[in-house]
């Protein structure tokens, strides 16, 4: 479960892109927990072009920022341990254009730890799952997947 749960954030991960064409507050790819958003640990939060919307005419940025470029719609991906489920690894994805978040996606459960460490170009991220089981320390298995994650346009 813990490789499984590592494998889906990366996957979200490697999908994060700077909105350099109309949108300068760039959320940052980790965040501490508690700053912004209500979670007991941890986030990754970052910018993604919204799926599915490659295969549709990309409008033209107007304003200031980058008149007459491309401008794809964005994401605003938010991956952390729910705060009202525990153990509940959710990602949160919220259109930029309607900032109404979608309901949130379920990515692995019985998840005790979540850091996401910035390190140069790369994400180091740690997962730990704990599994009940009578067999193991405080009837529980832990079990951690460390891994980096390169994301395709930021840092």
């Amino acid at each position: 479960m813990a490789r499984l749960a590592a494998a889906k954030v990366n996957k979200e991960m490697r999908l994060a892109a700077q909105d350099t064409t109309d949108n300068l507050a760039q959320p940052a790819i980790v965040q501490p927990g508690g700053a912004t958003k209500p979670t007991p640990g941890p986030i990754a939060e970052f910018y993604r072009v919204q799926q599915g919307s490659l295969g549709q005419a990309i409008p033209i940025c107007g304003g200031t920022i980058n008149p007459g470029a491309p401008c794809p719609p964005f994401d605003d991906v938010v991956i952390q341990i729910d705060p009202k489920v525990p153990g509940e690894l959710d990602e949160i994805v919220t259109p930029v254009k309607t900032g109404i978040a979608e309901t949130p996606i379920v990515l692995a459960r019985n998840v005790t730890g979540f850091t996401v460490t910035p390190n140069g170009s790369q994400y180091d991220l740690a997962i730990t799952i704990t599994t009940p089981s009578t067999h193991c320390v405080s009837n529980g298995c832990s079990f951690t997947i460390n891994t980096a994650v390169y994301s395709g346009g930021t840092g």
